[in-house]
């Protein structure tokens, strides 16, 4: 668990300096999804989509964590 609190932290620092990184964003959702903290999951899981409609993944995981 403290090495997705660490890597929240390190994506987060990481986010302010490419904010349009949508790989950051995806990654950071995932460290929240599995802390088990949906709702912070969700957001950067939509906002990785937002920033690149191609990738995917984020879509997925999305529709999986909204059922």
């Amino acid at each position: 668990m403290n090495r997705y609190l660490e890597s929240i932290i390190d994506y987060s620092r990481a986010i302010e300096l490419d904010p349009k990184n949508s790989y950051l964003y995806f990654s950071r959702g995932m460290s929240y999804k599995y802390l088990g903290q949906k709702e912070e999951a969700l957001k950067d899981l939509k906002m990785s989509q937002l920033l690149d409609p191609y990738f995917d993944l984020p879509k997925i995981i999305i529709d999986f964590l909204e059922k």
